[in-house]
């Protein structure tokens, strides 16, 4: 089981270069992510449209291909659980989105029995955070 942040799918959607970990968010079944990972996705999209990476109809097509890769994702919603798990100090510097994607990860290890879920990020600092919390990061943990 694999919990993807929006790094890796936005690199999905945005035809950019891909690390070996996104091979293992196919391999390894269903993977997770957090409901803002949607307005991350959104905001990549609208960015990449209005600074010319894409035109109007590209732009469609992409918020189409978005809300497809959505539908073969498990999305998390953000809980009380979670807020309060990412206001637990890292002890590093973590960005507010990088602490509610590593707690949900964490919430989602709670549910699961057996292993943890990998941590797919191509995001070096949530990758630390998420490394800081004991979390299966591959790529950065192997």
């Amino acid at each position: 089981m694999n919990y993807v942040d929006s790094s890796i799918l936005a690199a999905w959607l945005l035809d950019q270069p891909l690390e070996k970990a996104f091979a293992r968010v196919v391999e390894d079944g269903e993977p997770h992510t957090l409901d803002i990972a949607q307005v991350e996705i959104a905001r990549a999209l609208e960015r990449a449209k209005i600074v010319g990476q894409m035109s109007d109809d590209e732009f469609a097509e992409k918020v189409k291909m978005a809300s497809d890769l959505f539908d073969g994702i498990a999305v998390i919603r953000t809980n009380e659980a979670i807020i309060a798990r990412a206001r637990i100090p890292f002890g590093l510097p973590v960005r507010a989105l990088d602490a509610l994607h590593v707690a949900a990860a964490e919430w989602l290890a709670e549910r699961i029995e057996g292993s943890l879920p990998k941590f797919i990020t191509q995001d070096r600092r949530q990758a630390q955070a998420a490394l800081a919390r004991g979390l299966d990061v591959p790529g950065v943990s192997e």
